[in-house]
């Protein structure tokens, strides 16, 4: 009874949170969404698989400033647009798809597969198959954990306390809340087969396998899970081969089936490029040699365990779980450490549009196991009982505070740094360090220290102005790039428009700067309304370079010029206000090992040759004391 209350209130939970949002009516307009569900409405409605111009047209008319996806698109050899994206995402949301063409061709709505009853029934297909998921997920539990509280707590953490939330209720249409689904399902299709090893069940474990591979290819590793289930010890080892032997008409069912599933995919790239196997992906690669593991799992872009720490349970859990589900460790291991090196070789190892690492989701009803077994080892203890609870009660507050303020554009995990993450921490609006902060990872100091930073450092409470180090007024007309058209103050400005602009610099030694010191940097900045860029990667920044007698970089830090320029909210999303000047500043702490030796300088860095013009650059030592 419990388990189903439980489902109910995570299903609510979801809906809810996919109202609120609302970013279903948006999400299936453009990038990966849209790439997974287009193969819908070009092969059902627009018959136009292989060129999407009209599915695009139609797409346009909804939502006509968003980026056409087409146009990304590779040409193939036939002369016909691939896309890319494979499509079980697309199967499994035909269902819903199809109530929603239903439903328009009904009611007199446009049935073009991009008005509103489409977007809302196939966002929706995502957070109910994420449900789907967790059900047959604690029913694949139920198993090896007898106690339903302890699967309940799994579900909860999981469901509440992971980026499956995020993914499911927020940006919808993605294929990882579906793995989500199939993943659990083989799980359970596995531990079911290998007590009743039938036919039907080959044929589904094969069919499921199948059907992940065609939802995200990489995912084709999944079939170590049916292979490895329950093989604990050599013993086992030689147990599961006499057992492939003597069942090979079930595992020739299992490839046979398996095969199947990839028909559809094989006959679309048949279609669109003449060949029976493509890569859709042209120009997108592995980086084999390289694997960003590390990142991957910690960095604060889109790192899996800054933004999903309740997981840090289950790695733990992997130490408990032979304990506990014998059965699950080998198949865990395997899986993990295969697929942490695949999906953190790709190019884009952060994987954009994310909340936390987006593929790890998949991953998590196989660590659900050792996520259990974790809180088995010690649920007898009161003291557990208690902080597990407190933990998961933080836990899932974060998580959900953290989406909602993704859904407010105060969060932005994929561009993320140490100093934004922890400046944007548990606040409901920005300000100027946090700004700051992002564009230069540079964690603002508070003028006065209070409480403890004031007891870590003494009566030194208040950060003062020592002395200017350097400053350019920019008056030196000898160089083409000073003009007295714009300026700031004196007779001239700098025209800013080459990669590197003329700036300060100082030694340590001859101004008396010590290490932990800050430096504020500061200049100010003027773009014309017909010169403005509003992409912030492409913007002009105010850099900060500390660097030894060697020539190496000791600390490098730097931050967009034009995206201080009359911010007045503190905003990370703000590109400039044109036809004004407006300063540009942030403090930088020196680093514990600076050397009386070492070089500092300060310029602005401008590769993209965004027009802008500065003047009054300055160097200012700032102390604590």
């Amino acid at each position: 009874m419990k388990t189903k209350i439980t489902i109910i209130v995570l299903g609510i939970c979801y809906l809810l949170a996919f109202h609120y949002f609302g970013f279903w009516k948006h999400a299936l307009y453009g990038g990966d969404s849209w790439g997974y569900y287009v193969h819908l409405p070009s092969t059902i409605i627009h018959h136009d698989v292989g060129d999407y111009s009209i599915s695009t047209e139609y797409r346009r008319k909804y939502s006509p400033i968003s980026v056409d996806p087409v146009a990304e698109m590779h040409v193939s050899p036939i002369g016909k647009r691939v896309d890319k994206y494979p499509l079980g995402v697309a199967i499994l949301e035909s269902p819903f798809f199809l109530i929603a063409h239903a439903y328009c061709l009904l009611s007199g709505i446009p049935a073009d597969g991009y008005s509103p009853p489409y977007m809302y029934c196939v966002g929706l297909s995502t957070l109910i198959y994420s449900i789907l998921g967790i059900w047959i997920l604690m029913l694949a539990l139920q198993h090896y954990f007898r106690n339903e509280n302890i699967r309940i707590a799994v579900a909860l953490a999981i469901g509440l306390g992971t980026n499956l939330f995020y993914s499911s209720t927020y940006t919808v249409g993605m294929s990882h809340p579906y793995l989500f689904f199939l993943y659990a399902l083989l799980l359970l299709l596995v531990i079911r087969f290998y007590k009743n090893p039938d036919n039907r069940g080959a044929i589904f474990i094969g069919s499921t396998v199948g059907f992940i591979a065609l939802t995200r290819f990489p995912e084709l590793i999944s079939a170590l899970i049916p292979l490895l289930w329950g093989v604990n010890s050599w013993a086992a080892c030689r147990e599961r081969f006499v057992f492939l032997k003597k069942h090979v008409w079930k595992i020739g069912l299992t490839l046979l089936a398996f095969l199947v599933m990839l028909i559809p995919q094989s006959l679309y790239w048949y279609f669109v490029s003449g060949q029976f196997w493509y890569n859709g992906y042209q120009g997108e690669h592995f980086t084999w040699t390289d694997p960003k593991i590390l990142d991957g799992l910690i960095n604060y872009t889109n790192g899996w365990l800054v933004y999903t720490p309740v997981m840090s349970f289950a790695i733990l859990g992997l130490f408990f779980v032979r304990k506990y589900a014998v059965d699950a460790f080998w198949p865990t291991i395997s899986f993990l450490l295969i697929h942490w090196y695949i999906i953190y070789s790709w190019w884009c190892w952060y994987y954009i549009n994310g909340f936390g690492s987006r593929p790890m989701i998949e991953v998590m009803p196989l660590l659900s196991f050792s996520f259990a077994a974790f809180i088995t080892m010690f649920y007898r203890h009161s003291w557990f009982k208690i902080t597990g609870v407190l933990l998961a009660a933080f836990f899932i507050w974060l998580n959900i505070f953290q989406t909602w303020q993704i859904s407010e554009g105060l969060l932005l995990s994929d561009s993320a740094n140490r100093a934004y993450y922890w400046s944007i921490f548990g606040r409901t609006s920005s300000n100027d360090d946090v700004a700051i902060a992002f564009y230069s990872d540079e964690t603002q100091p508070n003028i006065h220290r209070t409480g403890i930073e004031k007891l870590l450092n003494g009566h030194q409470d208040t950060l003062s102005l020592v002395q200017i180090l350097a400053e350019n007024d920019m008056e030196d007309s000898t160089e083409v790039q000073f003009t007295n058209e714009v300026k700031h103050s004196g007779k001239f400005g700098y025209r800013c428009d080459t990669e590197y602009s003329s700036g300060c610099a100082f030694d340590p030694a001859a101004d008396q700067v010590m290490a932990g010191d800050y430096l504020r940097i500061s200049v100010f900045g003027y773009v014309r309304a017909y010169e403005m860029m509003y992409k912030h990667d492409n913007q002009a920044s105010l850099v900060v370079h500390v660097y030894g007698e060697d020539g190496k970089t000791i600390k490098y830090s730097k931050l967009a010029v034009s995206s201080r320029i009359n911010n007045q909210d503190g905003s990370i999303w703000f590109t400039g206000t044109p036809e004004v000047w407006g300063e540009a500043s942030y403090f930088v702490k020196l680093p514990q090992d600076l050397k009386p030796s070492d070089h500092i300088k300060t310029y602005v860095w401008n590769p993209q040759s965004q027009k802008l013009y500065i003047d009054d650059m300055k160097i200012e030592l700032w102390r604590y004391q």
